[in-house]
């Protein structure tokens, strides 16, 4: 709604001024001052001075941002610059009876050259406009070959005007003394409509006043200059200022462009300072949280290091205390059993059932504490040997609950073969402990969505241990593999709770990944992966386990 309210106002606005202009042209008649060719030199000059300004603002600002409308503009004021110049000095008392043609001729002939040269530069710019609204940046002409058509034709006048004689250019008995000025008149009313209809006046400050200027600039031929009938009459000089009201309205237009593409830079310039301070303090803050992060790590790895170090200390020299106990419980129990009590038996049963549990915990510790502590760097090793391995040691349970042990084909890996072998005991001996009633049938294989093949450039292995036990509640397939972590009372399945946690810190210190999946009442199926024999031998340890979706 503001906007084409300002845009009516602006439009009045247009109008009021055409038509004052016009007005002004009844009460010239009675007007009997008359200026002089000295008045005429000085108007030129101020002339010239401006159009030069404005020329140069307008290339700046074409070259700031390519627009074929200023590059028009720009060369079209330069070059009436000169041709305004030109005709200031060639109708001067210096060079009077010096040209081939007479002052009569000379003035007007030499000022119509001007005014139609920036009436035709300035259609044309609206014109390279349109052609650039049209067909995009190829539209765009390039700059070199208007300098150069503008330059020619400018030569080429100064020589006509030199050389040539001209003919009359004013008739005292027609209506308007001076018809050619209707030929400059009727481009700068063409480019008057093509900028109206282009309809950026509205909010475009340049253009705004470039239609002012453009109104006045058509008022000032057909109206004013058209009815000159002598030099230096009142319709002369009022053109002449019109003329200079013309150029200097284009230079505002022109300031109030670069002042507001400079205010909307400075604007912009503010608000990425202000964005590049937020980012910066971001940044810094970011740098500080992982500077945090990082010394929590590395004191996080300190206090590893130290429980791991008192683990596998306190685990180690339990060993023999232990033992003592257990092996005086037993004695207890053996040389003392048909002297005591009933109670005396069963406390007896007690404490050597305790030493023998702790005793296996601190044994089972003391193993969890080694995986880091006491691990081999890893090597290209047979997964399927580490597998066989851990059968042998198992062959016994196996026999006692005549279970069905299928391994397929495993491929050669990088790892510390003791520990695979360990990895591969674990998940067996769960799959044999938590069977069900039926058979215990365990499965160990490579991941059906990884060919078992052993590739060169394979970067891992995702295997897996299958058993039809009893299976694990949802709810626990992350509790599991905590160390001490146990689902099931010690009067149902034996353990300590630490199986699971070691199989977990043997893969994860390979590089890899540990999880299970199951269905209660239907088994389990625990898979891990663990680098190829192929993979960049580095330390394994500083490897991000690989995700794998559950």
């Amino acid at each position: 709604m503001e906007r084409r309210r300002a845009g009516r106002i602006q439009r009045t606005g247009y109008v009021a001024a055409g038509a004052l202009l016009t007005a002004g042209f009844a009460a010239l008649p009675q007007v009997s001052w008359r200026s002089s060719r000295e008045v005429h030199t000085h108007m030129e000059a101020v002339a010239t001075c401006i159009a030069l300004v404005v020329g140069a603002m307008a290339l700046v600002r074409f070259y700031s941002k390519k627009n074929n409308t200023f590059l028009f503009i720009g060369a079209g004021f330069i070059g009436t610059a000169l041709l305004d110049g030109y005709h200031a000095v060639v109708t001067s008392v210096q060079l009077t009876g010096r040209l081939p043609s007479a002052l009569e001729a000379l003035e007007p002939w030499s000022w119509v050259a001007s005014r139609l040269f920036l009436s035709v530069c300035v259609y044309l710019s609206w014109l390279a406009w349109r052609r650039e609204e049209r067909l995009g940046e190829q539209g765009r002409m390039g700059e070199t070959a208007i300098y150069a058509g503008a330059g020619v034709l400018t030569v080429l006048t100064f020589l006509f005007f030199a050389l040539i004689p001209l003919p009359p250019a004013m008739y005292p008995e027609l209506f308007f003394h001076r018809p050619a000025e209707f030929v400059p008149g009727a481009f700068f009313l063409i480019a008057t409509i093509g900028y109206l209809k282009k309809d950026r006046w509205r909010t475009d400050e340049f253009e705004s006043w470039l239609v002012l200027a453009l109104i006045v600039s058509f008022v000032c031929q057909a109206v004013y200059m058209s009815r000159s009938g002598a030099m230096f009459d009142g319709y002369f000089d009022v053109a002449h200022l019109l003329k200079i009201v013309s150029y200097a309205l284009v230079l505002i237009g022109l300031l109030a462009s670069m002042y507001r593409t400079f205010d909307s830079v400075a604007v912009q310039a503010e608000h990425l300072a202000t964005a590049n301070a937020g980012l910066q303090r971001e940044v810094q803050d970011r740098k500080k949280a992982e500077a945090r992060v990082a010394e929590r790590a590395n004191e996080l790895a300190r206090s590893n290091a130290e429980l791991e170090q008192f683990a596998y200390v306190a685990s180690h020299d339990l060993q023999e205390p232990l033992r003592k106990i257990s092996s005086c419980c037993a004695a207890l129990a053996e040389d003392y059993a048909d002297k005591l009590d009933d109670d005396g038996r069963k406390w007896i049963g007690y404490a050597v059932d305790g030493a023998d549990r702790m005793r296996r915990l601190v044994s089972d510790l003391l193993i969890y504490s080694r995986v880091a502590k006491k691990g081999k760097p890893p090597v290209a090793v047979s997964a399927e040997n580490a597998c066989r391995t851990a059968i042998e040691d198992l062959q016994e349970a196996i026999e006692e609950c005549a279970a069905d042990v299928t391994v397929h084909p495993l491929p050669r890996v990088l790892a510390d073969e003791t520990q695979l072998s360990q990895l591969f005991l674990n998940l067996i001996g769960n799959a044999l402990k938590y069977r069900c009633d039926n058979v215990p049938c365990v499965e160990i294989g490579v991941d059906a969505t990884q060919p078992h093949e052993d590739v060169a450039n394979r970067d891992e292995f995702t295997l897996y241990v299958r058993d039809n036990g009893i299976g694990i509640e949802p709810e626990y397939f992350e509790r599991i593999f905590v160390i001490f972590q146990r689902l099931h009372h010690k009067t149902e399945y034996s353990g300590t709770g630490i199986g699971l946690a070691i199989c977990k810190k043997i893969v994860e210190r390979h590089g890899g990944r540990l999880w299970v999946e199951s269905t209660p009442g239907r088994g389990s199926t625990f898979f891990f992966t663990i680098p190829s024999a192929g993979a960049t031998k580095n330390e394994p340890s500083h490897r991000q386990p690989t995700a794998a979706a559950h």
